[in-house]
Parts: C-alpha cells; sequence; structure tokens
C-alpha cells in the first residue's frame, strides 16, 4: 500500500516482531533509516528485546582485544558432556582500545556488563603509574552488542587522581544509563565517586562513598542498585541508580563473625537466578570450603538462606576468586574460577568438575549480569 510506513504501526507490534530477529538482524535494521535507529538504540528496546527471547546466562569471553558472547545451554551438558556447555556466538566486536602497558593484553583491561540494556563496559583499570612509569587517562568505551552502538566517555581528570574504577548501572524509571566512577587521590585511602548520564558529557560528584578499593572493582547490578561488598565492616554497600545515593544492606546473621573466625581466602558479592548472593572462600592448610548465601527477597534481611556448602574443593592456588554464576536444573552451581575456568559443583556429592569448551579455553570470562526488574520487594 503506498504512502505507509512502518512507524504507522504501533510501537508494541514493531518491538513484538523485531523480537523474532537475531542480534545481527538488528544491527542491520539499525543501518536502514534515522527512524529505525532512533527505536532500537533506546535502553528500553533491548530490554524488551532480552525479556522476549528469555536468553539463558550469558558470558562475555574477552580475548586480544576481541569480546564474544556465549551462551550457557544446560541441555548440551546434561545431554552430552560438560566440556561443551558454552556456546560462542558468530558476532566478535573489536574493541579497539589502545594500549600504554608493557604487560599482556588483557592484564588491565576489566569488563562490566549490563544485561538488562545489554551495554558492555569496557575500560584500563590499571594506576595512572605501573612499573615506574606515567600513563595518561584512558576514556571509558561501552558498546551495545545487539545494537552495534559504540560509545566513548572521557575519565574524569585531575593532577591528584591516584587511582579510578567505574561501574555501568542503568536507572529504569528515568531510562538513563550512567556511569559511576570511583578515584582516590594521591595520598588518601578514601574514595570519592562522580555520576555520568550518557548523553550529558558531564561528571556530577557525589563526594566521598563507603566502599573501599577492593570491593567496589567488583560490581554487582540488581534492582536498580549497584551493590558491593565491604568485608570490614560485613555489610553490604549498594547505590541507587535513580536517587543516587549510598545505602546499606545487611548481611546473613552470624556473617561477620564467620569472617572473623575462619581462615577466608576470598569473600565477593553477586547474583545467581536474578537473587542476590554471597559467597566466601575458606582455604586452609587442611580443609577447603565454599559457602553461599542467597537473599530470595531483595533487601530483606530474614530471607538469607546458605544455599550451597563444597569442602575440599581442588582449586589451582589460593588467592583467585571464585565467583557463583548461576544454579543449574539438576541442582548444581556453575562458577567461575579466576575468571578463567569454570566448574560444576554439586553439593549432594560434595564434588567439582572442571567445564570449559577447549576451543575458549584461551579467553577470559566476564559476566553477563543476570538483572531481574520484575521481582520487586515484597
Amino acid at each position: 500500500m503506498r504512502g505507509t510506513h512502518f512507524t504507522d504501526l504501533h510501537e508494541h507490534i514493531i518491538l513484538e516482531i523485531l523480537c523474532f530477529l537475531t542480534a545481527k538482524f538488528i544491527i542491520r535494521c539499525s543501518c536502514v533509516c534515522k527512524d529505525w535507529a532512533k527505536l532500537i538504540y533506546q535502553p528500553y528496546f533491548t530490554h524488551v528485546y532480552l525479556s522476549k527471547r528469555k536468553a539463558p546466562l550469558q558470558l562475555v569471553l574477552e580475548k586480544n582485544n576481541n569480546l564474544v558472547l556465549a551462551t550457557l545451554d544446560e541441555n548440551l551438558y546434561i545431554d552430552t558432556s560438560p566440556h561443551n556447555i558454552l556456546v560462542p556466538s558468530e558476532l566478535i566486536f573489536d574493541l579497539n582500545i589502545r594500549r600504554f602497558f608493557d604487560v599482556q593484553p588483557s592484564v588491565c583491561l576489566e569488563i562490566f556488563t549490563c544485561k538488562v540494556t545489554g551495554w558492555i563496559l569496557a575500560t584500563d583499570q590499571a594506576p595512572y603509574s605501573y612499573l615506574g612509569k606515567e600513563y595518561e587517562c584512558q576514556p571509558y568505551h561501552i558498546y551495545n552488542p545487539i545494537t552495534g552502538q559504540h560509545i566513548v566517555v572521557e575519565k574524569v581528570k585531575r593532577a591528584d587522581i591516584e587511582w579510578s574504577s567505574c561501574a555501568l548501572i542503568f536507572a529504569e524509571k528515568t531510562n538513563q544509563l550512567k556511569l559511576l566512577g570511583f578515584y582516590s587521590r594521591k595520598g588518601s585511602r578514601r574514595l570519592e565517586a562522580d555520576v555520568q548520564t550518557i548523553g550529558s558529557n558531564a561528571w556530577r560528584s557525589i563526594g566521598a562513598t563507603p566502599c573501599d578499593r577492593e570491593g567496589c572493582e567488583l560490581p554487582v547490578l540488581l534492582n536498580g542498585h549497584c551493590h558491593w561488598l565491604d568485608c570490614d565492616k560485613a555489610v553490604v554497600n549498594c547505590f541507587d541508580s535513580e536517587k543516587e545515593v549510598f545505602q546499606v544492606i545487611q548481611t546473613p546473621p552470624g556473617f561477620m563473625h564467620y569472617m572473623s573466625n575462619n581462615n577466608i581466602n576470598f569473600s565477593n558479592i553477586g547474583s545467581v537466578n536474578g537473587c542476590l548472593c554471597l559467597s566466601v572462600g575458606s582455604m586452609g592448610n587442611e580443609h577447603n570450603s565454599f559457602e553461599l548465601w542467597v537473599m530470595n527477597k531483595y533487601g530483606n534481611q530474614d530471607s538469607w538462606i546458605k544455599k550451597y556448602v563444597l569442602y575440599d574443593l581442588r582449586i589451582f592456588y589460593p588467592g583467585a576468586l571464585l565467583e557463583p554464576l548461576t544454579c543449574l536444573e539438576n541442582g548444581e552451581i556453575l562458577m567461575l574460577w579466576d575468571r578463567s575456568t569454570l566448574i560444576l559443583g554439586d553439593a549432594k556429592t560434595n564434588s567439582t568438575m572442571i567445564c570449559y569448551n577447549p576451543q575458549l579455553n584461551k579467553y577470559r570470562y566476564f559476566m553477563f549480569d543476570e538483572v531481574t526488574l520484575s521481582e520487586r520487594n515484597a
């Protein structure tokens, strides 16, 4: 019919149609015309796209400045072998980040992901002084594998900054993607923070933060809040992406006592199947253990439960981080060790199994965060 345009259709109908397309076709659609691009580049489109497709857990694989998305397929593990549980996608993205460090390219790179919007943040997390050399600030690179967008955001430039980090957050009510940047000044251990709404090209000062360096390097985005574990105080610090304020979530009863009376090798915060979780590893000379607490109802301290306990872990070396990724339907838990090895743990048999795709054994893995927006405080 002459004179018609796709925008004559209701937007929800267009979204329903687009949700049947692959990411590669979505990128092609965004190149057709400005109207297509305007629709696809909205943060809510990626949220609708992912929720309609109900994609399983995904990991971001990084190697030599390239990004690859891999999907966890439980059926491949159940029906065949655990070594084929990850299926890499055909989409490969060049990070195109210039290197200044005389080390292996991947060592200083950190990846932060936001599944609710589909955006991925890549940044060089090393200090400005390394191995006796001074290096200029590198910008933050933000990518959307579904739409093909690439945004570069300059870091806060201050002469007295000694260290910096950043987290990618999303404010659902205002439909805004933001960067939460942390930094410490020379001679000070106190962390300060700035926020930038993507598109504004301006940083806003938040002031002093309750976080420390180690904690803010591993943020977890859940329910519109970014979370960090404060091991010294045994509390969870969180940042409200809407109000732009810091808050505190209490850890399970007895958590501080456990932390202070055991030989804790690592502790971190994460998300498992849409729930906030805490994992702790105790690596002693005679006994190694891994414990996982899960908050079933977000924000409700009484909903913490101890879900998994594994003993006598066969790990490669102490000190590396063990991150829980997801609980499989058969009751096993998939974990990421040192961001390089996938491990399956079975609490019933107290056993662990190395699980990886041989084609991906030289990649580093990053969680493509599972953010649950439908489950609000009950």
